[in-house]
């Protein structure tokens, strides 16, 4: 069995799972999936040792020095069972209506920071993280009657990527690939639309060496340059989830962005100033992120010999 067939295999039953589970989620009720979910989340963790290990050694390198073991092993254990929980609503997006939103979303704060900055009429970008149901975010503004996009990398199978664009389309917002031509971005914001982005991963994409939790942590630069090039705010978002399975929704305050003339030393600040709005909110939330990620592999080093 060569490797492609084995890769295809794989997919294929990684499609199919999800795809599996798009359909139970969207059948049984709101109450029963989170139930389901909430175990699906802590099978994982026993299961998964790889996404384990990593994100107990996160949470330690973060919070070691100040927390009992107990503690930690205790967290890592709710980030999956809240990634499972915050899964629930992201599947069932598309069958989500306004009316049905109120009933799941208890709290909207700063909403004010948010219209402030649209009615300067140059768009706004709204950086955000891994956080809660992030997904939600987006659906919420559609239904208010706001224009959204956000601005995603591509999945690796067309078929799930097909499926989370579908999703997104049916709650009323776009998806726009985050290596395309930037020319739609630009006149997006420039019609005075919102885009949003998560800009709390270390991806391929072009970015600065900014402290993030204490340790330094290459960070996407994205939205600081889009920021520059078309004059639209910055405002950081953020959405978890509470006991009772409701959804709280923060808008933090306009980010205001460096602007000294020298270019490289305002985008390491800007981004920096970024990160500290996302990492306030990660903080105050921390076992709905998603530690498992490797957020700080990328070393100054590495970059230097690419």
């Amino acid at each position: 069995m060569n490797s492609q067939f084995k890769k295809k295999i794989k997919n294929d039953l990684i499609y199919f799972g999800i795809w599996g589970l798009y359909r139970f989620l969207n059948f049984v009720s709101r109450g029963i999936a989170f139930v389901i979910m909430k175990y699906v989340g802590l099978l994982a963790f026993h299961l998964i040792k790889d996404a384990r290990q990593k994100t107990l050694s996160h949470l330690y390198a973060v919070y070691g020095h100040k927390k009992p073991q107990a503690e930690i092993e205790e967290m890592a254990r709710s980030v999956f069972i809240n990634l499972g929980r915050n899964a629930v609503d992201a599947i069932r997006l598309s069958r989500l209506k306004a009316a049905n939103l109120d009933s799941i979303i208890l709290q909207v704060s700063g909403l004010d920071h948010l219209n402030q900055t649209i009615q300067k009429g140059y768009g706004v970008i709204l950086i955000s993280a891994h956080l809660g149901c992030w997904e939600l975010i987006g659906a919420y503004l559609a239904s208010q009657g706001y224009s959204v996009a956000v601005l995603a990398k591509k999945l690796y199978d067309p078929r799930l990527n097909g499926l989370v664009e579908k999703i997104r389309h049916r709650a009323g917002y776009k998806s726009i690939p985050r290596n395309s031509d930037m020319r739609p971005i630009l006149r997006w914001l420039r019609q005075g639309n919102i885009l949003g982005i998560l800009m709390d991963q270390d991806t391929n994409v072009r970015g600065e060496f900014v402290d993030f939790m204490g340790r330094p942590a290459y960070t996407p630069a994205g939205p600081v340059i889009l920021a520059r090039h078309t004059g639209a705010a910055v405002l950081p978002v953020a959405i978890h989830l509470n006991e009772r399975n409701r959804h709280i929704i923060e808008f933090g305050e306009e980010i205001q962005l460096q602007n000294t003339g020298i270019p490289q030393e305002d985008l390491v600040e800007n981004v920096s100033r970024c990160s500290k709005a996302i990492e306030h909110f990660i903080r105050r939330y921390p076992t709905q992120w998603v530690w498992m990620h490797e957020r700080w592999k990328t070393r100054p080093e590495k970059l230097m010999v690419n």
